[in-house]
């Protein structure tokens, strides 16, 4: 089973490339995908793959404001043309952590796995998510999935199939359609595959429950990079990394949409590395 693994970013810098360094020990192929879609890039590394506006309309895809953050699935896309010769592809996002003192031990979980999609909190979803709306349009109210996307994993197969109906379903919406229109990432491949009768799996119940803790991953929850080495967080993979400088809009904007995740990180916060790195967190910008 050849499996390669793509670093999904809009730019290469050191936490990319520490990521990168995690999983060259794992993979023989590591690949950063890089998003070009504004032509902000000039040349890039030998082992990155420019996500441009070049493939986008070769591949019959859209852009349009947050393209880059909503649909990562393009990125899957790019790496296929690019790096054809797999079976399967990891794709992580370079602010998800690793926390196992060897990073073989997590990936070796699913040697044995064949699902076509791989990831997080992979399910069904209701009219309560935000991304449903987009999607009921395309496969029925009852038809709906979704799952997390920091880390991913696809089937060759999986990646041919999302790309032909991406460029589908694009084609069937309005120039001027508005982004929330467009199925994001977590709604358009979970739904797509599971519709198309492809195998999927939640990443997250083939391991052991404490690997995907709520209390330090989730779409919204901070993890402070200082907290990666205590023994609270061992064996996990975690996300979103970020220092406070970069992380305190976001963990304000939790605490307004999801108070509880709030306090899970406060609790967390507060034994991994005490009150003043909690105060530095909730201070003002």
């Amino acid at each position: 089973m050849r499996q390669i693994a793509l670093i999904r970013c809009a730019r290469i810098g050191p936490e990319e490339k520490r990521l990168r360094q995690q999983l060259a020990r794992v993979f023989p192929t590591v690949a950063y995908v890089v998003d070009d879609m504004g032509n902000q890039h000039g040349s890039l590394p030998h082992d990155a793959v420019r996500l441009g506006t070049a493939f986008v309309a070769e591949a019959g895809l859209r852009i349009f404001p947050g393209v880059g953050w909503q649909c990562g699935d393009y990125a899957y896309y790019a790496a296929r043309k690019a790096l054809p010769d797999f079976d399967f592809a990891w794709m992580i996002e370079p602010d998800v952590g690793f926390t196992f003192p060897r990073l073989a031990d997590f990936f070796d979980l699913f040697a044995d796995q064949t699902a076509d999609l791989l990831a997080p909190h992979f399910g069904p979803r209701g009219d309560w998510w935000y991304w449903f709306a987009s999607m009921a349009p395309f496969v029925g109210a009852d038809r709906v999935f979704g799952s997390a996307f920091p880390i991913t994993r696809l089937s060759a197969r999986a990646v041919d199939a999302l790309l032909t109906r991406r460029a589908a379903l694009l084609s069937r919406l309005a120039p001027d359609a508005p982004p929330r229109a467009i199925p994001n990432d977590e709604a358009f491949c979970a739904s797509t595959l599971v519709n198309a009768g492809f195998s999927c799996a939640d990443m997250a119940g083939l391991v052991p429950p404490a690997t995907f803790h709520p209390d330090s991953f989730s779409t919204g929850m901070m993890v402070d990079p200082r907290e990666l080495g205590h023994p609270l967080l061992a064996d996990r993979v975690v996300h979103s990394v970020r220092p406070p400088a970069s992380g305190r809009g976001r963990l304000r904007h939790l605490h307004q949409g999801a108070p509880d995740e709030w306090q899970a990180a406060r609790r967390r916060m507060l034994v991994t590395l005490g009150p003043e790195a909690w105060q530095d967190w909730t201070a003002p910008d």
